[in-house]
């Protein structure tokens, strides 16, 4: 004997049961909320007749639906850009050192300052660097300070002249504390991604960006303004930058 009955394709994409082995299995649930729903299913979901079965059904599906219901408006709350804070900054206090490595110049561009990073937001830290204008060769970041309460809401970008680099991804682990402390971070890091990091990550060693810095800028002027962009993607969290350094061969 088998029961057939309509399910939320939004809720659950696949739903079996069978009545001889009363086995209940739930896949891809759209969200934590469903896991608690799950297991008060798995639970709840055991008659001894069909009748009974479908009246406990119908009973749990309510509960989902108005668990979907919920769901749904806070995440239309917490998605919506209306809500969404951007913040620019413009640094000042730029310290610059030239120097020669196998023949290239090398130019060293840092800021220290206090920059808050708005929750459900972004902040744009920008710099003017002055330095010689010829093409990028190759480029790193020596120093990188900032701290978040949630590792996996976050990510962090550098821009340049249209171009953007991904230097941390969101969603990559817990949401754990993070807080760099010159961290040095380039395209070949012997401590791994930063992005996967939680606590106080500091150099050495040095870590690696998600996205190449130097395949990013090549080619792109040396001189000018360079952003630091940080986005929280979720509220409740708070964080800050506290300074940022770049470092290329041209």
């Amino acid at each position: 004997m088998s029961v057939k009955f309509l399910r939320p394709v939004a809720i659950v994409s696949q739903l079996d049961y069978k009545l001889g082995s009363s086995q209940l299995r739930f896949h891809q649930f759209r969200s934590k909320h469903f896991k608690l729903l799950q297991l008060f299913l798995l639970q709840n979901l055991q008659a001894s007749t069909a009748m009974e079965m479908l009246h406990r059904i119908a009973l749990a599906f309510f509960v989902v639906s108005i668990a979907t219901f919920i769901d749904v408006k806070a995440r239309k709350e917490e998605e919506d850009p209306g809500k969404f804070q951007r913040v620019s900054r413009i640094a000042t206090n730029v310290e610059t050192q030239f120097s020669t490595i196998d023949g290239r110049n090398v130019s060293d561009c840092s800021i220290t300052g206090t920059w808050s990073i708005p929750q459900y937001g972004e902040v744009t830290v920008s710099f003017n660097c002055y330095t010689d204008c010829n093409p990028i060769y190759a480029l790193e970041i020596p120093l990188l300070s900032l701290t978040h309460t949630c590792k996996s809401d976050t990510t962090v970008a550098l821009q340049k002249d249209g171009k953007q680099v991904l230097i941390k991804e969101r969603g990559l682990g817990d949401c754990c504390d993070i807080s760099y402390e010159e961290a040095h971070i380039g395209d070949l890091g012997t401590g791994g991604y930063l992005d996967e990091k939680c606590g106080t990550p500091s150099s050495p060693p040095t870590y690696t960006s998600r996205e190449h810095l130097t395949e990013g800028f090549l080619g792109v002027s040396g001189c000018g303004l360079w952003t630091l962009n940080v986005t929280d993607h979720a509220g409740g969290d708070t964080g800050t930058i506290t300074a940022l350094g770049i470092r290329f061969a041209s």
